[in-house]
């Protein structure tokens, strides 16, 4: 255990705490939400060099012998998921998925042309004041950098205010569902976005929204937030305010759906 200081940051500031691979101590493995095949998964990551990740699925903590993992495992009818690392003999503490998708009813996509196969149909680059309605450049087709066909943004001018300078699409989100946010973004340099789900109008309630680094590696993302509020108009947004004049973003494989499981 170690113990540090924190000053006090104004008005917000975090604590980054990073692992160090060749450590004498055994980190547990990171647990990785991904996908195969169009359906959810996950995959776990030894932070240590030379450690060996083994895994259960029956509620059982993982012994030495137990499987091996070596490739995402599909979370479709799974009751549990537990794993640790191993290395010299050594066990790391044990990791489990607690969230795990539950039976019950379909979900239902919830954007209209999402794959950009229509060009800008539905969607709307939002600009606001004080910037000119210039400030983004929006346009949608064969994207190169992601292997796909999507959006290319690119952010001509910025004050810094990441929603004055956004890609949206409204959307209408019941009380109590879940959701499912998925995408695929790049930038032709480092560059921090928005991506989420709020709504439209005064208070803009948040149903999910995370701010990440990207940068000229496609990066996917996979939200899995839960309306709390009432029924809500609501939208996805793409918020590029924080970016620098003159980056471009590429986003496609753009996925939002949402469905309401029945009340215990």
């Amino acid at each position: 255990m170690t113990t540090c200081d924190l000053p006090a940051l104004q008005p917000w500031g975090l604590l980054v705490i990073r692992p160090v691979a060749d450590a004498a101590g055994l980190w547990p493995p990171r647990l990785v939400r991904t996908e195969v095949g169009g359906e959810e998964a996950v995959g776990a990551v030894a932070l240590n060099t030379g450690a060996t990740v083994r895994f259960t699925t029956d509620g059982a903590d993982p012994e030495p012998d137990s499987p091996v993992l070596t490739a995402p495992v599909l979370l479709r009818g799974l009751q549990g998921f537990r794993a640790r690392c191993y290395r010299g003999g050594k066990a790391s503490a044990v990791v489990a998925l607690t969230h795990l998708p539950q039976p019950g009813p379909p979900w239902r996509d919830l954007l209209v042309n999402a794959d950009f196969a229509q060009g800008q149909t539905a969607w709307k680059a939002v600009v606001a004041a004080p910037l000119e309605p210039g400030a983004l450049d929006f346009s949608t087709g064969p994207i190169p950098q992601l292997g796909t066909t999507g959006a290319r943004l690119k952010v001509t001018a910025s004050d810094g205010v990441p929603y004055h300078v956004r890609l949206t699409q409204p959307v209408s989100v019941a009380a109590g569902a879940g959701l499912q946010l998925r995408a695929t973004l790049a930038a032709d340099r480092p560059a921090r976005i928005r991506i989420g789900v709020q709504e439209i109008a005064a208070p803009h309630r948040v149903v999910g929204v995370r701010v990440l680094d990207i940068g000229p590696t496609p990066q996917r993302v996979l939200m899995t937030p839960t309306n709390e509020h009432g029924d809500l108009q609501a939208q996805f947004q793409l918020d590029l305010g924080y970016c620098q004049p003159e980056t471009i973003v590429w986003i496609s494989g753009i996925q939002l759906r949402a469905r309401v499981l029945p009340a215990p």
